[in-house]
């Protein structure tokens, strides 16, 4: 127990502050809507994050073809996809709305990749391609990081607004996967290919976003005329 401690110290501190993050949102600002006692909000902030680092290894372990042996650590894709999972059982237990389920939660979800990517630093994972003419790195990690920082901030802006209406989590599938399609062109990869498997998982999230956001635009739209 010691020595894992020892070797995974950054990791645990990552998801801690991602947990804490989570709990600082929905209880300070989101329990009357989510209708819950801050036992249960802290409950949900620790097996959201515990929840999300097992499908984004699941995930990793997916890309592999189940082959442990080559799957990598982890796999962010597997939180955009997978966390669904988690929100529509939530929403189900607490017998809330959908679209209020997942607009408040893609907060929670930004913060922790946001935190996931920082573990990066630390692991050494995930490496941008040597620019040729600086010789330095391609700086994809700390991008990446920004990126899911800035949505953070905007969807929490777009919540205090009262502008929970079902789009935010597939604006974020959107958002993610076109800002992760630009930077994978820049990152290191087993593929030798110019497309990564990222590419395909980006394109993926896009249509699978933009098809969720144009059903409920075309909802909030007919829900307006009646």
């Amino acid at each position: 127990m010691k020595e894992f401690f020892e070797t995974h110290w950054f990791l645990i501190m990552v998801l801690a502050i991602a947990s804490i993050g989570s709990f600082v949102w929905l209880f300070v600002f989101n329990k009357e809507k989510l209708h819950a006692k801050w036992w249960e909000i802290l409950l949900v902030s620790i097996t959201h994050t515990l929840f999300g680092v097992l499908m984004v290894k699941f995930f990793a372990l997916i890309e592999a073809g189940f082959d442990s042996q080559k799957a990598g650590s982890m796999s962010l894709y597997g939180g955009i996809f997978f966390m669904p999972i988690y929100y529509l059982i939530y929403a189900k237990i607490k017998k809330l709305p959908l679209g209020l389920v997942f607009d408040i939660f893609a907060v929670c979800l930004a913060f922790t990749l946001m935190m996931a990517r920082i573990n990066c630093f630390h692991a050494g994972c995930c490496l941008g391609k040597v620019n040729p003419e600086t010789g330095n790195r391609y700086p994809t990690r700390e991008i990446d990081a920004i990126l899911n920082a800035l949505f953070t901030c905007a969807a929490i802006i777009l919540i205090f607004k009262n502008k929970l209406n079902c789009l935010i989590y597939p604006s974020y599938m959107m958002y993610y996967a076109a800002g992760r399609f630009a930077l994978e062109f820049f990152r290191v990869s087993s593929s030798t290919n110019a497309l990564h498997i990222a590419h395909i998982w980006s394109i993926v999230s896009f249509v699978i976003g933009s098809l969720i956001l144009i059903i409920n635009l075309y909802r909030k739209n007919r829900d307006e005329t009646k």
